[in-house]
């Protein structure tokens, strides 16, 4: 899954998404930071052209440059871990929306040591997986089960944004750019998301 592509089409979405956006994008967002936030995908630490990356090309530079320095903090433990469990959770969303027959997931979890194994080596969490897949017998209605994904989505998009820059004044900068409208384009409860910014700068 190309987590960071994902999370870059999302964060893309600003009031005025201009190159001066980009540019000061490219220099609040911090890699060391993202590879914690499955931005990069955590589990190959891999995403193509990175979240910041992408963010200081897109501006017409291909690094930060002298203006800004790398702290390359990274994220504690426990954070990390919290990444995996929403993800676990996105994904989970995901197996819901495209399950279109109740054998499909109980095939799934009868055979669930199999599967469980292979999700805990690309990184997720197979007990979070197993209760959301596994708790029901049947196919979740569609309309649910999008708008739990839509949900999941806006959940691990704000904690991934929270935690994707260490500097000074980068809270109010999302909370005074973020727009709820341009957001919910990208399919997110962008109202929800700038909430959650601006709490936090304030």
């Amino acid at each position: 899954m190309y987590t960071a592509g994902i999370f870059n089409v999302q964060a893309y979405s600003a009031k005025n998404a201009t190159s001066q956006w980009y540019f000061d994008m490219c220099y609040y967002l911090e890699a060391s930071l993202l590879r914690g936030l499955w931005a990069p995908c955590r589990d190959t630490d891999e995403g193509g052209v990175d979240v910041e990356s992408g963010f200081c090309a897109t501006a017409g530079y291909f690094g930060k440059g002298p203006y800004s320095k790398y702290t390359d903090a990274v994220q504690p433990t426990d954070m990390a871990r919290q990444a995996d469990v929403y993800m676990s959770k996105v994904m989970s969303s995901v197996f819901k929306v495209v399950a279109k027959e109740s054998k499909q997931v109980e095939y799934v979890c009868k055979n669930w040591t199999k599967f469980g194994a292979g999700l805990q080596k690309t990184g997720l969490v197979p007990d979070v997986v197993k209760e959301l897949v596994c708790g029901q017998t049947k196919v979740v209605d569609m309309k649910q089960a999008k708008s739990d994904l839509f949900s999941q989505m806006t959940d691990l998009f704000i904690f991934q944004i929270l935690r994707a820059a260490n500097y000074e004044g980068y809270y109010k900068y999302l909370c005074n750019t973020l727009s709820a409208d341009a957001l919910k384009k990208y399919g997110l409860d962008g109202a929800k998301v700038v909430s959650a910014v601006c709490q936090s700068g304030s």
